[in-house]
């Protein structure tokens, strides 16, 4: 049943990180078409901008589960390398347990800002209208994602506790 949820996880946040990718691409020619647009026929558009920030906000939380389920975000090591296996283990597990809590307050906020945003009807008034739920819900989306993959990674190094401690067990006893 794990390894199903885990697999259906995958899917989704690999999923999401492509949509997160299309969004780039989009951005990418939303931004071309403005420059052909205004250096070409001197018409500018006038919802380019909007519409790439739209697009950069949600490649960002589509993405951000499936770069951190892969550990391809950036890490800052050169310290972390000089620890012992259990210091590393007792610092994964604090920053995972950190990140989460954190992560935790981001998602339930971003949703019940974006369940509001629908509830009052709050629009987004720009050169281009836009119901402001519908920029809002990358957010809530790509947090719980996110969650899921962070609960995970704890979850995760709590297991290895055994490992590393046995390790250095039969380490220490030679």
């Amino acid at each position: 049943m794990i390894k199903l949820f885990s697999k259906g996880m995958d899917t989704a946040c690999k999923t999401l990180f492509f949509m997160g990718g299309v969004c780039l691409f989009v951005a990418a020619f939303i931004v071309s078409y403005d420059v052909f647009m205004r250096y070409v026929f001197i018409k500018p558009t006038s919802w380019a901008n909007d519409f790439v920030e739209y697009a950069l906000l949600y490649s960002t939380f589509l993405s951000a589960a499936w770069l951190t389920r892969n550990d391809w975000h950036i890490k800052l090591t050169a310290v972390y390398d000089m620890f012992s296996d259990k210091a590393r283990l007792a610092l994964d597990i604090f920053n995972a347990t950190l990140i989460f809590a954190v992560i935790v307050f981001f998602f339930w906020y971003a949703l019940t800002d974006t369940i509001n945003a629908y509830q009052k009807g709050i629009l987004i008034v720009r050169p281009v209208t836009v119901d402001k739920w519908i920029i809002q819900m990358a957010m809530p989306i790509g947090y719980f994602a996110l969650l899921v993959v962070l609960l995970r990674n704890l979850v995760g190094s709590v297991m290895k506790i055994r490992t590393v401690f046995a390790a250095n067990t039969v380490r220490g006893s030679k």
